[in-house]
C-alpha cells in the first residue's frame, strides 16, 4: 500500500488529494517495492460524509461558502477519514506502546518556563477604541437567543 498527496491548479482552495493505491499480490506492504504500473486505486468506500450532514455543518459552523467550496471541502473531509481508517489498518505490535506525549526532553535541554504574569496591554485604549459599543469598559455585544442557535 502506498499513500501519496498531489496537488491540483484546478481546485477552488489550495489542498493536497490523497491517492491510496495497493498491489493484490503483496501481502505486506514493507516486503517488497511494486512498480507504478502494479498499482491500482482502491475503491472508494461510501462517503461517511454526505451532502446533507456537511450542510448541517456549515450552517453550524456559520461558513458562507460557494457550492464548489463546500464540494470540493466535504471531498477532502471524506479523504481524511479514508485516510484515518488506512492507519487505523495498519497492524501494530502489542508490545509497542503508545507515544501520547510525543519526544520526552529532559529538564536539563527544555528551557525554564517563564512566570504566569498578568500585564496590561500598552496599546488597550486604541484596541478598545474599535469597538463598537462600550460600557463601564467593557466591549458590549448584542445578546444572541437560544433560538438563533438551533
Amino acid at each position: 500500500m502506498r499513500v501519496t498527496t498531489t496537488s491540483s491548479p484546478h481546485s477552488p482552495l489550495p489542498h493536497s488529494s490523497l491517492v491510496i493505491k495497493y498491489s493484490p499480490q503483496q501481502k505486506n506492504p514493507r516486503s517488497s517495492v511494486q512498480s507504478a504500473s502494479d498499482q491500482r486505486k482502491l475503491p472508494m468506500p461510501q462517503e461517511k460524509i454526505t451532502p446533507q450532514v456537511f450542510q448541517r455543518l456549515v450552517d453550524l459552523a456559520a461558513f458562507d461558502l460557494s457550492p464548489e467550496e463546500g464540494e470540493y471541502l466535504r471531498r477532502e473531509l471524506n479523504n481524511q477519514l479514508v485516510s484515518i481508517e488506512v492507519l487505523e489498518s495498519i497492524p501494530i505490535d502489542a508490545e509497542v506502546k503508545a507515544a501520547a506525549h510525543g519526544v520526552p526532553y529532559p529538564p536539563e535541554r527544555s528551557p525554564a518556563l517563564r512566570a504566569d504574569e498578568w500585564v496590561m496591554d500598552p496599546n488597550r485604549e486604541d484596541i478598545l477604541a474599535q469597538a463598537p459599543e462600550m460600557e463601564d469598559g467593557y466591549i458590549v455585544v448584542p445578546d444572541i437567543s437560544q433560538e438563533e442557535l438551533e
